[in-house]
């Protein structure tokens, strides 16, 4: 905040923060959290790795099945393989899928919405034959 201008309190109570913010900080939060950063970054690059490998035997199980004629619709995060599926509609794949792996139509900014995803729209993608699939480890 630049001198000279004032803002209003954000949470009214003692006069931390130079009186902006009241409260206390939650250190057993603050621990916690910073060890969950630590633990995860130890070993970030062998967990991205894993994601990447199961990701490519995931793909590579699904091209060689025979029955699944797909292309790869998007760069995704090392842990998400989205797929359109070509000449196959989605919901009749996650069917016969489900014991298999846990999967959705379309993206996760409208998983819950009825509407189109504008994601998908954007990248020319017709979302009635695209997957979702998130690996856990």
């Amino acid at each position: 905040i630049k001198r000279g201008h004032e803002i209003a309190p954000q949470i009214h109570g003692g006069g931390q923060e130079n009186g902006l913010r009241g409260g206390t900080y939650n250190t057993p939060l603050i621990v916690g959290f910073g060890e969950i950063c630590r633990a995860c970054h130890s070993d970030f690059e062998g967990r991205v790795h894993k994601f990447l490998k199961w990701k490519q035997n995931l793909l590579s199980a699904l091209k060689s099945d025979g029955t699944v004629d797909l292309r790869i619709t998007a760069a995704c995060a090392p842990h998400i393989l989205s797929i359109m599926l070509l000449r196959r509609e989605a919901d009749k794949f996650l069917s016969e899928n489900q014991s298999v792996f846990s999967a959705s139509r379309g993206s996760a900014c409208t998983s819950e919405l009825i509407q189109e995803s504008h994601v998908l729209i954007a990248i020319g993608v017709p979302e009635n034959s695209t997957v979702r699939i998130s690996i856990e480890l």
